[in-house]
């Protein structure tokens, strides 16, 4: 089992003309992927109450932590993605988790902000992390790529993670100037096993047992890229935990990526 420690959002979405209210957050899009492929799982996130009756079907109960209200993100297309944060929840409170819920496989762990730190759990299990929640500086108001910060004390955080997963803006502002394997091969320096960059339409690269590969995607018509992050790193976990096989969790998680884009999941 994987459990999957992260913020559930509202994003009020104005791409392309249209604009829409969707859950969203790594824990929402996580679920999303289990269910579909009907798999045990949990999830330890905050929502508002009046997400939770409507979509309560989406998520396994367990480890949810009910507020007032969700937090909320404004997802507009402007020159580029930018997000504004209207609203934001409370901290998550890890005494109220489930202790089955503490000892799964994997531990994934996907904060918007840093509510979430690697050294709050025991190693007992599997950690995966995805970075962009130590990368984002919640002093600003939008969260565009060029405001994305290195995270104080990498080595620090990085130690505690076997799996870590990040794209490629995020590996230039920590390590500029360097090759997508020259990257590769420095973060493995610092602590994780296993690290992916994800280089957008181009792909996603990985290093695990000093091997590199490099993967593709299909050719893909994209019109919102909202979750796809969350659904790739989620479809390669689950398959990872499953395999123990790099290469088939890395075609996987970009088969079903791009099945998610074209609205196909």
């Amino acid at each position: 089992m994987i459990t999957c420690f992260g913020t559930i959002t509202r994003d009020i979405l104005e791409l392309g003309g249209k604009k829409e209210i969707k859950l969203g957050g790594a824990p929402f899009f996580f679920s999303k992927v289990c269910k579909n492929l009907n798999l045990n799982y949990g999830i330890v996130s905050k929502i508002g109450t009046i997400e939770l009756k409507e979509n309560k079907e989406l998520f396994d109960c367990r480890g949810l932590q009910i507020c007032d209200e969700t937090t909320t993100l404004h997802i507009k297309e402007e020159e580029d993605i930018s997000c504004a944060i209207i609203s934001r929840n409370t901290e998550l409170d890890i005494t109220l988790v489930p202790k089955e819920l503490l000892a799964p496989d994997i531990l994934f762990l996907s904060p918007l902000f840093d509510e979430v730190q690697p050294s709050m759990f025991e190693k007992k299990s599997v950690l995966a992390l995805d970075l962009q929640g130590f990368m984002r500086d919640k002093n600003k108001k939008f969260l565009k790529e060029s405001w994305k910060k290195k995270p104080e004390n990498l080595d620090g955080l990085l130690k505690h993670i076997d799996i870590l997963k990040l794209n490629e803006v995020e590996s230039d502002i920590i390590f500029p100037g360097l090759s997508v394997e020259e990257k590769l091969k420095r973060f493995v320096e610092i602590g994780p096993k296993i690290v992916i960059i994800t280089l957008g339409g181009k792909g996603a690269a990985i290093i695990s047992e000093n091997k590199i590969f490099k993967f593709t995607p299909r050719k893909t018509i994209i019109t919102n890229t909202v979750g796809a992050g969350d659904t790739f790193f989620a479809s390669f976990l689950v398959t990872f935990n499953k395999t123990k096989d790099v290469t088939e969790s890395m075609r996987f998680a970009l088969d079903y990526t791009s099945d998610f884009l074209e609205g196909k999941k």
